[in-house]
């Protein structure tokens, strides 16, 4: 869906898997950002616990969440062991502020796919329902 007046995609929608695009995509975005000048920031981890601090402060829940993406690309995130560094490190910090850490790899089972790095808007209300049920649980 595109808001063409500000040239804007709205929402990934896809009812099919197109696997050869995915796999396509997936090597595309992996030399983009998986390439072999990776490195994580510690910005990223700087202004996260900035954000946690603050909503703690002012009594506000916080769900950290860390995107499915297609399954060939995911490979390309264990192949960097990125769960063990920047998933702890998220769920560490989550724990740290009492809120929440998700992993939409492990608690999202919709496998349609827009690109390799979203999940189709036909994945949402799911997922909607999943976090909306979990706020209920945290209230």
């Amino acid at each position: 869906l595109l808001n063409i007046s500000k040239g804007a995609q709205l929402a990934y929608m896809s009812f099919a898997n197109d696997i050869k695009r995915l796999e396509e995509d997936t090597l595309r975005i992996k030399s983009i950002y998986l390439g072999s000048n990776f490195k994580q920031n510690e910005t990223q981890y700087f202004f996260t616990e900035k954000v946690l601090e603050i909503a703690k402060e002012n009594k506000i829940k916080v769900f950290l969440v860390w995107p499915r993406v297609y399954k060939t690309y995911r490979l390309e995130y264990d192949k960097l062991k990125l769960k063990e560094s920047f998933g702890k490190r998220m769920e560490t910090l989550a724990s740290k502020y009492d809120m929440r850490f998700f992993d939409l790899n492990e608690v999202s089972d919709c496998d349609e796919f827009y690109d390799a790095s979203h999940q189709s808007v036909s994945c949402y209300r799911k997922i909607v329902n999943y976090f909306v049920d979990e706020y209920e649980k945290a209230k």
